[in-house]
């Protein structure tokens, strides 16, 4: 399994891996509901349900496809992805209006739901992106590569296309897939490294809050509790760490998995 994701109700998940197929999970039952097949070039490295719940994007490699999240049916995808260009992530704005898909190695493309219309192309090449995350509010999205940077644009300032806020962390290291994300009320980015550290920024300076350090712990996922009070932390020794962000100190360490955790959701009450 590569991805996770819960539907905006809660009482669904959806999920993809190196089987090229998405399951959908009923949360009232431990068997998987629907199994979906469609993604016939690599492993499925994305899956994300729509803010209204109603569908599911997923990406893998070249292949984009869209499904409704009742009925497990494939739908129409009313905007052109470039043909022949990698697509490895896309992600739905907060209010559903757009979307963001890496495309290519380095390249952060929008695309307007309502009319299809192509949006504002963002570059951080020659870097190869790995992953696109809108803030809460929907006006930033961040973007990250397979080293110690990450970048940040301003949607609402689409004329200025550079980076609005590019960090980058001294050491050897990579991100992992879900390791960055925003807080609920977007005034917080956590970012995690494989080399155990963690690090929380104010998305509009840049400037670094806080740090946690898991000694040799690679993290695999992050996740904000919906009240912002505590980040869970996926490890590298199969236990995930739940952070009180106020007190900075790990409060809770929960253990029961067999290899290293890569993905994390709350559900929506917490």
């Amino acid at each position: 399994m590569r991805d996770v994701d819960s539907s905006p109700n809660g009482l669904q998940i959806t999920s993809g891996g190196d089987d090229m197929k998405v399951r959908l999970w009923g949360l009232s039952s431990s068997w998987s509901s629907v199994k979906l097949q469609g993604h016939q070039v690599s492993s499925l490295l994305r899956t994300t349900y729509s803010p209204d719940g109603h569908s599911i994007l997923t990406a893998s490699g070249r292949s984009v496809q869209k499904w409704d999240s009742k009925t497990g049916a494939s739908l129409p995808i009313t905007f052109q992805f470039p043909e022949a260009v990698s697509v490895t992530a896309v992600e739905f704005s907060p209010d559903g209006d757009h979307i963001a898909a890496i495309v290519g190695e380095g390249n952060v493309q929008v695309w307007d739901r309502r009319t299809c219309a192509v949006g504002p192309v963002f570059k951080a090449e020659p870097w190869r992106l790995l992953n696109a995350v809108y803030s809460p509010c929907g006006r930033l999205v961040a973007a990250f590569s397979g080293i110690y940077c990450f970048w940040l644009w301003d949607l609402h300032n689409t004329t200025v296309k550079e980076h609005h806020v590019f960090v980058t962390l001294e050491g050897n290291g990579c991100f992992e897939r879900r390791s960055v994300t925003f807080s609920y009320a977007g005034n917080q980015l956590a970012i995690g490294f494989d080399d155990g550290s963690n690090h929380i920024f104010d998305p509009q300076s840049g400037d670094r809050l806080s740090s946690l350090e898991l000694a040799q712990q690679a993290l695999g996922a992050l996740a904000y509790s919906p009240n912002d009070q505590q980040l869970a932390i996926g490890g590298g020794d199969s236990s995930i760490y739940l952070w009180d962000v106020q007190s900075q100190e790990p409060c809770i360490k929960l253990v029961g998995h067999s290899a290293s955790v890569q993905s994390i959701a709350y559900s929506p009450c917490g």
